[in-house]
């Protein structure tokens, strides 16, 4: 199973001048790090509007800075928003064939459609509308990578012919992901051929149906690129430490911090709205107290003992990671960074994960 990293580029308050600027050189001297390392891989998300939650919206410039900085760790645009209002498709194409050539054919290309109503409704994005927008412009994007000449006509985007540059250095072209978060996702996933990113905030045993049905699906897949490519990707929060004691109370409580921000600003906003295609948020949303502060001490507890939660000592971390290997997942993406764990002790954690844990899993 593959190791890897993923940024949200979280800045909890309170904030001073350089709040922002720390965040993001911390981060980058993370990865670093995690590259002398020999994780597999970081990915950054793009999100907007998400206070506290993720200073990650230009996500390309984030990586970009991680490929010039870093020789061998891949870099993972996970993920790229892909409906139009967000991102026009043919500026995706152009800025991941961009950041390929920039990080020597290291890219791996995930994509989406978003999931939050403050960021749907910050650029006028109709919810009923995400799912087509996003499955056109995934049938655009590897054609203008491979393609001398390009064109399309289609529901939501219309290009004349035009020779889309530059093109990626990976050929045919990089991989190509997608987030998935509720059954229809990994469905459409395994129809076109691409990899599943997907959330673990329960159990990761509750990923198993899902996972079965895509690899199921997958064999007859209608890859939109020129290749298939059958992998699921699962992200969970990891802080390893010597000290059991110190992992439960620091990194517990940050983890329980980061899932609480996640879900109210997520899936929180689905309060009272509908949408055809988001049903898992909708109910979601349900369950979610009107105070979403929840006791995080209880609340870290909880999830460290039943969730799919990286956090502990070593031995502990070891066998959460086995619950993975289990579920046949093929890489874990793990978030390191929830903005209430100090730089120096994220570095140590990724040491002691790199010498302690990781050796298992890469043999």
């Amino acid at each position: 199973m593959k190791i890897s990293l993923l940024y949200e580029l979280t800045n909890p308050k309170p904030w001073h001048e350089r709040s922002e600027y720390d965040v993001w050189h911390q981060a980058l001297e993370q990865v670093e790090l995690a590259d002398r390392l020999g994780y597999h891989c970081v990915w950054a998300v793009e999100h907007h509007f998400l206070t506290e939650l993720s200073a990650c919206s230009v996500p390309e410039i984030f990586l970009t800075a991680c490929a010039a900085r870093t020789k061998n760790i891949r870099i993972g645009h996970g993920v790229v928003l892909l409906p139009g209002p967000f991102n026009n498709p043919i500026r995706v194409a152009e800025r991941a064939a961009g950041l390929d050539i920039v990080s020597k054919g290291r890219l791996e290309f995930g994509t989406g459609r978003a999931t939050s109503l403050i960021e749907m409704d910050g650029f006028h994005v109709d919810p009923e509308e995400t799912r087509s927008m996003a499955a056109e412009a995934l049938e655009m994007i590897p054609r203008m990578w491979t393609q001398e000449v390009f064109s399309h006509e289609g529901p939501h985007f219309s290009v004349p012919e035009r020779e889309i540059i530059p093109k990626p250095i990976q050929k045919p072209h990089p991989p190509i992901w997608m987030a998935c978060s509720q059954p229809a996702s990994f469905e459409i996933a395994a129809q076109k051929g691409v990899g599943v990113l997907c959330f673990t905030f329960e159990d990761p045993e509750a990923l198993g149906p899902r996972m079965e049905q895509y690899r199921e699906l997958i064999r007859d897949a209608k890859p939109v690129g020129q290749f298939v490519n059958n992998q699921i990707a699962a992200f969970t929060i990891m802080y390893c430490s010597e000290d059991a004691e110190e992992a439960a109370t620091l990194g517990g409580r940050s983890a329980a911090w980061y899932q609480t921000s996640f879900t109210s600003k997520i899936h929180g906003g689905w309060r009272g709205r509908e949408a055809a295609t988001y049903e898992h948020q909708m109910a979601q949303a349900e369950n979610i107290p009107e105070d979403v502060e929840w006791d995080l001490d209880r609340y870290a507890k909880r999830r460290m003992e039943t969730g799919g939660w990286c956090v502990g000592d070593p031995t502990k971390v070891r066998s959460q990671l086995q619950r993975y290997v289990k579920l046949g997942v093929d890489q874990v993406l793990l978030i390191v960074q929830t903005g209430l764990v100090p730089h120096e002790k994220i570095m140590t954690s990724l040491e002691l994960f790199a010498k302690e844990v990781m050796p298992e899993f890469q043999s």
